[in-house]
């Protein structure tokens, strides 16, 4: 029997990354909305984040870590997970959002190539 590797195209550093820029400047959103969706993410957790931070920049709420945070572990999905020292983990992915379009192009294109 042949065993066949498929890989998955994926690309989490980059979805942290995006993450990680959008949390150290949520001004930067307006640069990648209009292309990306929460459905762009791979991992679950990412995608969750990504809407909640489209959520509370649409609300005109502060978006910083302690905020999405909060945000996050009030839904039940999300309560049980350790989100704060994720999202610390993911500001620390990236110095500025400089070049968050880049990187938030890379995380489509790995969507449009798992669709």
């Amino acid at each position: 029997m042949e065993e066949y590797n498929i890989h998955i195209p994926a690309v989490p550093e980059f979805e942290r990354t995006v993450i990680g820029a959008l949390l150290n400047e949520p001004e930067r959103l307006t640069e990648v909305a209009g292309f990306i969706s929460p459905e762009c993410f791979n991992e679950p957790l990412n995608a969750e984040i990504y809407r909640i931070i489209v959520q509370m920049y649409d609300g005109n709420q502060k978006i910083d870590l302690y905020t999405v945070s909060q945000r996050c572990m009030s839904l039940p999905e999300l309560k049980e997970l350790k989100v704060a020292p994720y999202l610390v983990g993911c500001t620390q992915t990236v110095g500025s959002g400089a070049h968050i379009a880049s990187h938030a192009q890379i995380v489509k294109e790995a969507h449009v190539r798992r669709t």
